[in-house]
């Protein structure tokens, strides 16, 4: 046995020597107490008027002053090994900040709150507690989800020092139906965070009726006077069912535009406000699960006109009023700093507005889907024509089998990243019709994701496009492939051969090679 492995082995024994007599002392003091309770009870066995059992428990009563002695003489040795194991350990010479870092990018486990990292860390050692409850950034997140953490979020108040607050306040898990509790619960837990207003960075909050998020907001405000407010993204949720802007609450978000500068706004079920003001510095907006069609698509039109500063734009199931969009050349309007653009299963009014009038000289990033029509490709084509420096491309929920749109598609010299389908659904075009219509296009095309089942068909198609553009001059080989594949049907000979095939042409690049039943 080495060195290492003693010391190691000795901690071990310590540790369990220390919780055998924590233990004792703990199991005779209860037999001490029991013993000197009455109204025992006779017609049950009571070892305790055993004569041997009874003298054992006296001597080894007369040895809980020994023992505690023990604990004590033994406990600072223990600790001390500890210490000194600890500090030799190879982690131990990382400097300060590259600790913070790591402690930072430990992933946060799906239904836990986020600072359940930063608290485990902190019962490691002694070296790791003292800095992770002095770095405030570790400590800057309060959530409210499925219940009420009054004294972790007091907690993260006082241990995140002077840095910003992402503060999530959540009504969504509650039980009860009635508006007035959810209410209560919401404001007392923002109270929770209200003393620290003046940090607060991001603000998420999932209500069930406007009040909550107009009392939330207006106390807010009223407690980062006279400062103004440092709050830099809003996450307006609404929980089950749509909720709409009533006048207080549009009162309150002009109030909020007026006094601090947004660059994040996310709106769920949430129709968004008439207060264009409250967009004017966004770099980032979504608007998401959004169905109102007593609400014109201009409404949409004038959001974000007035964003001229937006850099990433999301769209998910925003289906507006069918109001018909003049074709006239004084509607087009740009937003000169997008770059990032993400538009899925919205109303064709929706899509029209944004493939037919929007101008994206910087868009770099971009990630459509909806449903396959005539008029949708026509859009789509003309959008690909005039946004052709795009370099990572998402294609979702659509069949772009037009010539006309993969002639579009194979102007796209940029695109190094290519994603096509979707995990939700099969994947729909990885087809001979439209990955041959792309065989010498996108000549910087590295990477290619297949998202959803693919089948034999599907596979032979992307076999060709792969083998095809295969040492042609001038087009880079793929270095990362992702797709999933049913290989329930193939011999155990058969999916061997398939996976060589793919691993031979993708050489050393990454290969992830789902398998779905």
């Amino acid at each position: 046995m080495s060195r290492a492995e003693a010391i190691s082995d000795l901690r071990g024994h310590l540790d369990t020597l220390v919780a055998a007599v924590r233990g004792a002392i703990s199991s005779l003091n209860s037999i001490l107490l029991d013993q000197q309770r009455s109204g025992a009870y006779p017609y049950t066995p009571d070892p305790y008027r055993n004569t041997y059992i009874a003298d054992a428990l006296t001597q080894l009563e007369e040895k809980i002053p020994a023992l505690s002695a023990l604990e004590n003489d033994i406990l600072p040795i223990v600790t001390s090994i500890h210490k000194q194991c600890n500090s030799i350990a190879p982690i131990h010479h990382l400097p300060d900040e590259i600790l913070v870092d790591i402690f930072h990018a430990i992933p946060s486990k799906p239904g836990y709150l986020r600072i359940a990292n930063s608290i485990l860390v902190s019962h490691v050692c002694e070296r790791w507690r003292d800095l992770a409850l002095g770095t405030g950034t570790l400590w800057s997140a309060i959530e409210f989800l499925d219940n009420q953490p009054y004294p972790i979020a007091k907690m993260c108040v006082s241990r995140s020092m002077g840095c910003g607050m992402d503060v999530v306040l959540k009504s969504s898990k509650g039980t009860t139906t009635s508006h007035n509790r959810h209410t209560i619960d919401l404001i007392s837990a923002a109270t929770i965070a209200l003393p620290a207003a003046d940090r607060w960075r991001e603000l998420t909050l999932e209500c069930t009726v406007p009040s909550e998020a107009t009392q939330i907001i207006t106390q807010f405000l009223a407690e980062c006077q006279p400062d103004p407010p440092q709050l830099r993204s809003l996450c307006l949720y609404a929980y089950m069912h749509a909720v709409y802007i009533d006048a207080d609450l549009e009162k309150a978000l002009f109030s909020l535009s007026a006094s601090t500068a947004l660059t994040k706004l996310h709106f769920k079920r949430v129709r968004p406000p008439r207060t264009t003001s409250l967009f004017a510095n966004l770099t980032q907006l979504i608007l998401e699960d959004i169905i109102d069609f007593s609400t014109p698509v201009s409404r949409l039109r004038a959001i974000l006109a007035a964003c001229t500063q937006l850099h990433v734009l999301q769209l998910d199931k925003v289906c507006l009023g069918n109001e018909h969009i003049s074709g006239s050349s004084d509607i087009l309007f740009i937003l000169p700093a997008l770059v990032e653009l993400s538009i899925d299963s919205c109303s064709e009014f929706v899509q029209k507005l944004i493939t037919d009038y929007l101008i994206t000289p910087a868009l770099r990033t971009l990630r459509v889907g909806s449903n396959e029509s005539a008029a949708t490709d026509k859009s789509m084509t003309y959008f690909f024509e005039r946004n052709n420096r795009v370099q990572t491309l998402g294609l979702r929920f659509i069949s772009p089998r037009s010539h006309d749109v993969i002639s579009a598609l194979s102007g796209l010299s940029d695109v190094h990243s290519l994603t096509i389908g979707s995990n939700m659904h099969p994947a729909a075009y990885p087809d001979t019709t439209f990955l041959g219509g792309l065989l010498h296009s996108m000549p910087k095309l590295t990477e290619l994701r297949v998202e959803g089942r693919v089948t034999l068909l599907e596979l032979n198609a992307m076999k060709r496009f792969i083998e095809t553009r295969v040492g042609v001059p001038g087009i880079a080989p793929l270095h990362e492939l992702y797709f999933a594949f049913s290989l329930a049907h193939l011999s155990q000979q058969e999916r061997e051969r398939t996976w060589t095939w793919f691993e031979q042409k993708i050489g050393s690049g990454e290969l992830v090679f789902g398998e779905v039943d």
